[in-house]
């Protein structure tokens, strides 16, 4: 059920980018994009070696890409704690001009189990609304 959760989260949050990405479609990015990370220790742990940068960069070569890392361990859709005056998740897109969001959650809401999957679904859902409907760029 974990492996299905985080790869359904993944999924909806491309498609929350774009409506019309799907799973066996390549991710559409244009000249100048700005892609954002956030999620889980998964994301934060991307940072260490460079590795999905580079593959984002060799794939679109040319297109100008800035990529920003916001992940931090222990993240929730719902829950991000912070030390008081760090700003929203929304203030760090916004900061970052985030055109293109790549998130990951799902892990740490697994622990749930099956009885907290309704509640992540909701969460997600609410997730995912919420950056359709937001200009951060």
């Amino acid at each position: 059920m974990m492996r299905w959760i985080r790869r359904t989260a993944l999924l909806a949050a491309l498609a929350a980018v774009s409506p019309s990405i799907r799973a066996d479609e390549p991710i559409s990015l244009k000249s100048g994009d700005h892609i954002a990370i956030v999620g889980n220790t998964l994301a934060e742990r991307l940072q260490h070696d460079g590795w999905l940068e580079t593959l984002i960069q060799s794939r679109y070569p040319g297109k100008d890409l800035t990529i920003r890392n916001l992940a931090f361990s222990g993240d929730e859709l719902a829950v991000r704690l912070r030390s008081d005056g760090f700003g929203s998740p929304d203030d760090h897109l916004t900061r970052n001009k985030a055109d293109v969001v790549f998130a990951f959650f799902g892990f740490n809401e697994s622990f749930a189990g099956k009885a907290g999957l309704e509640k992540f679904e909701q969460e997600l859902d609410s997730y995912l609304k919420h950056l359709k409907e937001t200009k951060f760029n």
